[in-house]
């Protein structure tokens, strides 16, 4: 930034410090804390798995003896479910505001769990693409429900 501008902008361009870091540094841990981080942890973690679970079991589900998806049909199953995190992030932020986050931080994993225990009991291609789109939203939910907490 020039001199001009500087001026312009009312800046002194002087450094300014501050001390807030080091109090936040000195304050306790507390049981607060550990919810953000067990909380945080949980859907990151949960979000994670899906990616490394897609892309383990994608070559797998090519095989007669599986699922007999096509290759295709099989790369897509991560794009179902990046559908329904889009989806489900701006609906449930949406329901957020409405009803409260512990609320919908509980039913997002409830049903990221039913819609992941459902995936591994599909039956064909069209099965597996509407759980992988309806867990989707739960796990994009849970995870934008816990987020906001460390900063509020």
């Amino acid at each position: 930034m020039t001199t001009a501008a500087s001026a312009d902008l009312g800046g002194t361009g002087k450094v300014v410090e501050t001390m807030i870091p080091r109090r936040l540094d000195r304050l306790p841990w507390s049981r607060w804390h550990w919810m953000i981080v067990i909380g945080l942890g949980v859907t990151w973690i949960l979000d994670g798995f899906e990616v490394t679970l897609v892309g383990a079991l994608a070559s797998v589900l090519t095989k007669k003896d599986t699922l007999h998806l096509t290759t295709q049909q099989s790369s897509s199953l991560g794009t179902w479910y990046l559908l329904g995190a889009v989806g489900g992030a701006l609906l449930f932020g949406y329901l957020t505001d409405r009803l409260g986050r512990k609320k919908l931080f509980m039913v997002t994993l409830g049903v990221y769990l039913v819609f992941t225990v459902l995936s591994g009991l599909a039956w064909n291609f069209w099965s597996l693409a509407t759980f992988r789109i309806l867990a989707g939203p739960a796990s994009a939910g849970s995870t934008r429900r816990s987020t906001p907490r460390s900063t509020s």
